[in-house]
């Protein structure tokens, strides 16, 4: 049997894990978005930046929406 303070040594290790797991996840996704950003506004296509951020065409075509690019 686990005793209660081994039990809450790996409570506590995945919780941290899930923390750092999930902002490495965020950091990710805003530095595509602000890449996504910087292609729109240099005119690349969105099919272009689809393909280079990963992000989802939706995505890309928010951002571009939200820049005012039609």
């Amino acid at each position: 049997m686990i005793d209660e303070a081994q039990k809450a040594k790996w409570d506590e290790y995945a919780i941290h894990k899930a923390a750092i797991d999930t902002g490495m996840r965020y950091g990710r996704n805003q530095k595509a978005r602000e890449m996504a950003t910087n292609m729109l506004l240099d005119n690349e296509s969105v099919d272009k930046t689809v393909k280079y951020t990963e992000l989802s065409e939706a995505d890309v075509l928010a951002i571009k929406a939200a820049l005012g690019k039609s």
